[in-house]
């Protein structure tokens, strides 16, 4: 960008660099699965379990307790992978993460699993 006072030619103007900006988008979304909040905390707290419901996951490589490789299916055939950390687990109850510093997709998410009133087993 340049000052309306900078008449220099477009050339010889310095450049600015700047970083790219990152689409930022919440969603939140209550689904209701007829199974015990339990049972849908401990299939969702082994990452490998999540390549049997999202379909653009490739890999999910545990690290340790708290961490895992993540890749994904990106446009043009292309792949992109990061390290997931979770920040807080409840047992039973919830459970948060982000990315580790420097990876291709920067994201975070919170799930919460709760006992719905009247279910049918």
């Amino acid at each position: 960008m340049t000052s309306e006072a900078d008449t220099r030619p477009a050339m010889t103007r310095p450049l600015l660099r700047r970083r790219p900006q990152r689409a930022q988008s919440l969603t939140a979304e209550a689904v209701t699965i007829n199974a015990p909040a339990q049972e849908l905390y401990a299939f969702w707290r082994n990452p490998v379990n999540l390549l049997q419901v999202m379909d653009n996951i490739t890999a999910i490589v545990p690290i340790d307790e708290k961490r895992s490789r993540w890749t994904v299916k990106a446009p043009a055939g292309n792949e992109v992978s990061w390290e997931s950390v979770i920040a807080e687990d409840i047992p039973g109850e919830s459970i948060t993460w982000h990315s580790a510093p420097g990876a291709d997709v920067t994201n975070n998410g919170r799930i919460e699993f709760r006992e719905t009133p009247n279910r049918e087993l």
